[in-house]
């Protein structure tokens, strides 16, 4: 009884939360909605003459005898009619997000009213999207053409981590490039196409939409289906208001794998069945609303061209984001690379990249994710000696300094870098973890492990032992781990983490001599 009460209160609560989420969906795209509705009485009326309406207007009201006239009152019902209005506005909403039909004035920019389940507001301004609130960071804000062409057009300064910078280092370019108006003009209509691979990617998600999908020869046949229901759309239009990082980069491969013919398509819809294609678990392509794309996500690494179109669309998201999506090594470099090199015309993609000592190691293939500095401050020696009235006493600190990184695992220039690592003893100490096995590759010997330690007492400091304070442990090993603010999705690389032998050092000589270390390795290869 008590688990039958506990999942009804979970449905209501469901229902209550898609309600609320409906609601605000409307109350965010009202305007735009009433715009495209007014836009389209408009052109219907340009396109009718009204001498004719009147004319057939006066014939059927001169045919049409009073019987007809009651019978056709008790055909009419007023809440179909409702319903049909409600999926009209659902069907608008989905045209909208997928970028169909879009004839925008070049005075409308909407505004963003937060909700709470939206979180806090992010800064808008009279150029950026619709949907500008701060969202988190598995989800992307949908927004119409006339946006992102008004987005692509302004320049926005690049964000950065405080640090030291250099000017014209690698990139002198500050703010975000203005795209010229033929290539805004493309890169809008392969975003569309993107947005269109995107609806059917939550079209595979859906049971009862699939069957419908595969029959279907494009997505205004999908849409105007007597099958597909108002449920069926208020699900859909939600998941595609904010759609998931994932299924946006799936539909970007997917729009990359068509563009360039990576693949051959095949079209099974029609050899098996709905629920052996699901039951196969085998890599078939299938075609949904006209569009070949694969029944599983994709697992290849994406080029640069698709992930320079993710980053348009996913205006509000952090490289961080994107790295959580590598598939794998190659991937990962050559997206730190590019945005380096200002390539991406995302503001928020250059903080992952940091300032010079960062992309110094970035171009070295050591990708740094944690480091504790300030040796050099928190090292203190004080001593009093024996001929003051107190007698002999001492209060001795030492700290070392640590930076904790990833670099890719089983390479032959890697190999070298980390023995090299190993052998420069009187300098460096060096613990190498390998994610795949479990065990570690490279072992300092155990009395190296402490971090900060520290002893004070009366008499000779000699006769006295150090306390360790911190040391490198699982306990550290947890921490530098949670401290990282992005995650991988494999796990081809090492855990490196290489702090000072002597104490009270800088970190400038910590990271000076890694520098060394790692052009020495290169030239001995």
């Amino acid at each position: 009884m008590r688990e039958c009460q506990e999942k009804e209160e979970e449905q209501a609560q469901s229902e209550a939360k898609k309600v609320k989420l409906e609601s605000q969906l409307f109350k965010r795209y009202e305007k735009e909605l009433d715009r495209r509705q007014r836009d389209m009485r408009s052109r219907d009326i340009k396109r009718r003459e009204e001498q004719y309406l009147n004319e057939i207007y006066a014939e059927r009201a001169q045919t049409m005898s009073r019987e007809e006239d009651e019978e056709w009152e008790e055909r009419w019902d007023p809440i179909q009619d409702v319903y049909g209005y409600e999926r009209g506005r659902y069907v608008e909403l989905i045209k909208m997000f997928l970028m169909t039909n879009e004839q925008e004035h070049e005075d409308y920019c909407a505004g963003v009213e937060a909700s709470p389940l939206d979180g806090p507001a992010a800064p808008t301004s009279s150029h950026q999207a619709t949907g500008q609130a701060a969202t988190g960071k598995e989800s992307i804000i949908m927004e119409t053409k006339e946006q992102m062409r008004r987005r692509l057009q302004t320049p926005a300064n690049f964000e950065r981590t405080p640090g030291q910078y250099l000017p014209g280092f690698l990139s002198s370019r500050t703010t975000t490039p203005v795209v010229p108006h033929d290539e805004i003009e493309t890169l809008l209509d392969e975003i569309c196409e993107i947005k269109n691979f995107l609806f059917c990617r939550l079209l595979l998600a859906s049971s009862a939409l699939l069957p419908i999908a595969l029959q279907a020869g494009s997505i205004e046949e999908l849409l105007q289906s007597e099958g597909v229901t108002r449920e069926h759309l208020q699900d859909v239009c939600l998941k595609l208001e904010r759609p998931s990082l994932e299924n946006m980069r799936d539909a970007c491969a997917d729009f990359m794998r068509e563009r360039d013919g990576a693949d051959a398509p095949k079209d099974i819809a029609k050899d098996l069945a709905l629920m052996d294609i699901i039951d196969a678990q085998q890599r078939i392509q299938i075609r949904v609303c006209g569009r070949h794309m694969y029944y599983y996500r994709n697992e290849r690494a994406l080029n640069r061209s698709g992930w320079f179109h993710f980053s348009i669309i996913a205006k509000d998201s952090e490289l961080a984001d994107a790295v959580a999506l590598c598939r794998d090594w190659e991937e990962l470099f050559e997206l730190t690379i590019l945005s380096m090199y200002r390539f991406f015309p995302a503001p928020k993609w250059t903080k992952f990249v940091g300032d010079v000592n960062r992309q110094c190691l970035l171009l070295l293939g050591f990708i740094p994710y944690s480091q504790v500095d300030g040796a050099e401050a928190k090292t203190t020696q004080h001593r009093i000696s024996g001929r003051a009235s107190s007698g002999r006493s001492f209060n001795f600190k030492e700290s070392r300094n640590i930076l904790c990184g990833i670099v890719k695992r089983d390479d032959t220039l890697n190999r070298r870098f980390l023995e090299r690592l190993a052998m420069e003893s009187a300098d460096l100490r060096v613990l190498v973890h390998d994610p795949v096995t479990g065990k570690y590759v490279i072992l300092p010997p155990k009395e190296e492990f402490w971090l900060s330690r520290e002893k004070a007492g009366r008499g000779r400091s000699t006769k006295h032992e150090y306390t360790v304070t911190v040391e490198v442990d699982n306990a550290f090993f947890e921490q530098a781990t949670a401290r990282r603010a992005w995650s991988l999705n494999f796990n081809d690389y090492y855990n490196v983490y290489i702090w000072d032998a002597p104490p009270g050092r800088s970190a400038d000589e910590l990271q000076g001599k890694i520098q060394e270390v790692r052009k020495v390795s290169r030239y001995l290869l």
